[in-house]
């Protein structure tokens, strides 16, 4: 097994044998690309309303082709529903509950990732017709799934570079278990034998600082600015050891180099 077919992710090294290359420089943006499942008017005005608010989010990279992106909004379906709502009202009687009808325009997408498809929806209810409020909010249903697996997807990449070490989050349960004293920040948990890491110094339980200047209290912040270079690039590492600081420099390896 190679050692260049190991990458961190949670608290175990996985292995993958991916060999396809997503053709796209660098970069820590997740690549969308959004696409209608029928050319049904609606379908279409709303991608370009869904694609419009995306645009606005730091992280998402907008691509035309799915083949070219990590993750695929598929809407499915555009349509109205009605529902009935009590509004309270004074009366010389008392409060009194009184219906009111509104119609709510849904649209339904799915999130294709990696093969994988998860329902979502966004909806607008009011007394007019707002198909671009239910686009955003379609929007923000598709910014949450990138809250909550956003790291997951870079380190997916086939052509995401390894440093030759495992990280984690530092916790105050792990900083406990680990014997140290730092309760915050990002904390190297297991050096690969022979990998980048290694040859350059690095030691398990070495908390990093800073990566190419910029702080790295999270995982998350790591994982982005490894995103944002390729294998080959020389990455320059700032580490606490035993109270002191240490400024190392590795070269970023491939995930795959074709052995076995």
């Amino acid at each position: 097994m190679s050692k260049k077919s190991i990458i961190s992710f949670g608290s175990a090294f996985i292995l993958f044998g991916l060999t396809a290359a997503i053709a796209a420089a660098p970069s820590a943006k997740i690549r969308i690309a959004c696409r209608p499942a029928s050319d049904e008017s609606q379908i279409q005005a709303s991608i370009k309303d869904v694609k419009a608010d995306l645009a606005k989010d730091a992280r998402v990279e907008l691509f035309d082709q799915a083949e070219t992106a990590e993750l695929v909004v598929e809407i499915t379906r555009c349509y109205e529903k009605s529902r009935t709502i009590y509004e309270a009202k004074s009366t010389s009687r008392g409060t009194q509950m009184y219906p009111r009808s509104e119609v709510c325009q849904v649209i339904d997408a799915e999130i294709i990732d990696h093969g994988m498809r998860t329902p979502i929806s966004g909806e607008s209810c009011g007394p007019v017709n707002f198909w671009t409020r239910a686009a955003a909010s379609l929007a923000k249903e598709i910014e949450r799934f990138l809250d909550s697996n956003e790291e997951k997807l870079l380190l997916k990449r086939p052509d995401f570079p390894l440093i030759g070490a495992e990280y984690r989050e530092l916790t105050k349960e792990l900083a406990k278990s680990l014997g140290i004293k730092k309760k915050k920040g990002v904390v190297i948990t297991a050096v690969a034998p022979g990998g980048a890491a290694e040859k350059a110094g690095v030691r398990p339980n070495d908390i990093l600082i800073e990566l190419d200047g910029a702080e790295a209290e999270h995982s998350l912040e790591v994982t982005r600015i490894l995103a944002g270079r390729a294998a080959g690039d020389s990455l320059s590492l700032v580490i606490a050891r035993d109270g002191d600081k240490q400024t190392i420099s590795l070269p970023l390896e491939a995930r795959n180099d074709g052995s076995k």
